[in-house]
C-alpha cells in the first residue's frame, strides 16, 4: 500500500522500511476516495469512548480509533488519513525502531 509521507523520515531508511501508525493517530476521510488509506469495514468495535474499526486497504488490515458517534457498519467503505506526525518506522529485517531517541545511558541495564 502507498500512503502518501508529507514529511521525511528523520532517520535514512534501510530498504525495505516498515511504516506502523498508532490507531488513535487516524482520522475518518471526509469521503471514502480518493483517500490516503481506503476499503470496507471488516470489525467494528465499540469500546467506551473508544470505537476501534478495522479496515481492509489494499489487503492490508488498518485499525483506527475514531470517536464512538461515528455511524460506520461493516462492509461499508471507509477512508482514514493519519495525522503528519504519527509516523513510527522499522527495519524490516530487525524489527527496531528507526526514528527513536535512544535511551539515556543511566536508564540501560548493565
Amino acid at each position: 500500500m502507498d500512503i502518501p509521507v508529507s514529511r521525511p523520515p528523520a532517520v535514512a531508511l534501510p530498504a525495505p522500511a516498515i511504516l506502523g501508525i498508532r490507531p488513535e493517530a487516524f482520522h475518518r476521510w471526509p469521503q471514502a476516495a480518493p483517500a490516503p488509506i481506503a476499503g470496507p469495514v471488516a470489525l467494528v468495535e465499540p469500546h467506551g469512548p473508544d470505537l476501534y474499526v478495522t479496515v481492509d486497504a489494499a489487503g492490508q488490515q488498518v485499525t483506527a480509533r475514531l470517536d464512538p458517534a461515528v455511524d460506520v457498519r461493516p462492509g461499508e467503505v471507509l477512508g482514514l488519513v493519519p495525522a503528519g506526525d504519527a509516523f513510527h518506522w522499522f527495519d524490516a529485517e530487525t524489527g527496531q525502531r528507526l526514528d527513536a531517541e535512544p535511551a539515556p545511558a543511566e536508564l540501560i541495564p548493565a
